[in-house]
Protein backbone atom coordinates (compact mmCIF):
# COMPACT_ATOMS: atom_id res chain seq x y z
CA UNK A 1 0.00 0.00 0.00
CA UNK A 2 1.09 2.95 -0.87
CA UNK A 3 0.71 6.83 1.14
CA UNK A 4 0.50 9.85 -0.23
CA UNK A 5 3.55 11.97 0.27
CA UNK A 6 3.40 15.64 2.48
CA UNK A 7 2.43 18.33 0.60
CA UNK A 8 5.15 21.04 1.07
CA UNK A 9 3.39 23.19 3.63
CA UNK A 10 2.45 19.88 5.53
CA UNK A 11 5.87 19.27 6.47
CA UNK A 12 7.07 17.37 9.99
CA UNK A 13 9.51 19.48 10.66
CA UNK A 14 9.17 21.78 14.00
CA UNK A 15 9.32 25.74 13.14
CA UNK A 16 11.43 27.34 15.26
CA UNK A 17 9.18 29.67 17.56
CA UNK A 18 10.78 33.42 17.42
CA UNK A 19 9.66 33.98 21.32
CA UNK A 20 11.39 30.65 22.22
CA UNK A 21 14.81 30.69 22.63
CA UNK A 22 17.39 27.84 23.40
CA UNK A 23 17.52 26.24 26.19
CA UNK A 24 20.40 25.51 28.50
CA UNK A 25 21.63 22.12 29.14
CA UNK A 26 22.81 21.93 32.89
CA UNK A 27 25.32 19.69 34.92
CA UNK A 28 23.93 18.14 37.74
CA UNK A 29 27.70 18.16 39.09
CA UNK A 30 28.81 21.77 38.70
CA UNK A 31 25.41 22.68 40.09
CA UNK A 32 25.54 20.45 43.14
CA UNK A 33 29.36 21.79 43.65
CA UNK A 34 28.40 25.17 43.51
CA UNK A 35 25.31 24.66 45.81
CA UNK A 36 26.05 25.27 50.00
CA UNK A 37 24.59 22.70 51.66
CA UNK A 38 22.17 24.17 54.19
CA UNK A 39 21.70 21.57 57.13
CA UNK A 40 18.36 21.43 58.83
CA UNK A 41 19.92 21.12 61.94
CA UNK A 42 19.92 17.63 62.05
CA UNK A 43 23.69 16.57 63.45
CA UNK A 44 24.18 13.65 60.60
CA UNK A 45 24.31 17.00 58.98
CA UNK A 46 27.74 18.17 60.80
CA UNK A 47 31.27 17.38 58.99
CA UNK A 48 34.01 17.26 61.17
CA UNK A 49 37.26 18.74 59.89
CA UNK A 50 39.52 15.49 59.17
CA UNK A 51 42.80 15.28 60.99
CA UNK A 52 45.78 16.61 59.59
CA UNK A 53 48.74 16.34 61.70
CA UNK A 54 50.25 13.18 63.46
CA UNK A 55 49.30 14.10 66.82
CA UNK A 56 45.53 14.88 65.56
CA UNK A 57 45.90 11.27 63.44
CA UNK A 58 46.96 9.25 66.91
CA UNK A 59 43.95 10.72 68.86
CA UNK A 60 41.68 9.71 66.25
CA UNK A 61 42.58 6.13 65.99
CA UNK A 62 42.45 6.13 69.47
CA UNK A 63 39.27 6.96 69.19
CA UNK A 64 38.03 4.74 66.27
CA UNK A 65 39.65 1.95 68.04
CA UNK A 66 36.67 1.79 70.73
CA UNK A 67 34.05 2.16 68.63
CA UNK A 68 31.52 -1.07 68.50
CA UNK A 69 31.16 -2.80 65.25
CA UNK A 70 27.69 -0.90 64.62
CA UNK A 71 28.94 2.41 64.95
CA UNK A 72 32.38 1.43 62.50
CA UNK A 73 29.74 0.56 60.18
CA UNK A 74 27.72 3.42 60.32
CA UNK A 75 31.37 5.21 60.53
CA UNK A 76 31.89 3.80 56.72
CA UNK A 77 28.87 4.32 55.71
CA UNK A 78 28.81 8.37 56.45
CA UNK A 79 32.49 8.74 55.04
CA UNK A 80 31.57 6.75 51.20
CA UNK A 81 28.71 9.76 51.22
CA UNK A 82 31.10 12.45 52.48
CA UNK A 83 32.53 14.88 49.05
CA UNK A 84 35.50 15.06 50.24
CA UNK A 85 36.27 10.90 49.62
CA UNK A 86 37.72 10.38 46.32
CA UNK A 87 38.16 7.71 44.10
CA UNK A 88 41.53 6.43 45.35
CA UNK A 89 40.48 6.27 48.93
CA UNK A 90 37.19 4.44 47.77
CA UNK A 91 39.47 2.11 45.87
CA UNK A 92 41.63 1.39 48.91
CA UNK A 93 38.87 0.70 51.14
CA UNK A 94 37.31 -2.11 48.85
CA UNK A 95 41.24 -3.37 48.60
CA UNK A 96 41.10 -3.51 52.15
CA UNK A 97 37.87 -4.53 52.25
CA UNK A 98 38.18 -7.67 50.24
CA UNK A 99 41.69 -8.76 51.66
CA UNK A 100 43.87 -7.82 48.23
CA UNK A 101 46.42 -5.82 49.86
CA UNK A 102 49.98 -6.80 49.36
CA UNK A 103 51.56 -8.31 52.05
CA UNK A 104 54.21 -5.88 53.41
CA UNK A 105 57.32 -8.63 54.03
CA UNK A 106 56.42 -11.16 51.05
CA UNK A 107 59.16 -11.17 48.84
CA UNK A 108 58.91 -11.24 44.72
Amino acid sequence: MRLPLPKPRDSLAVQPSPASQPERVLSLQVWKKKMPKQSNGDPQDATTPLPTTDEEKRARLKELEKLTTREKLLGIMKMIGDERVGDDQLLGALIILEGLEPKENQGS
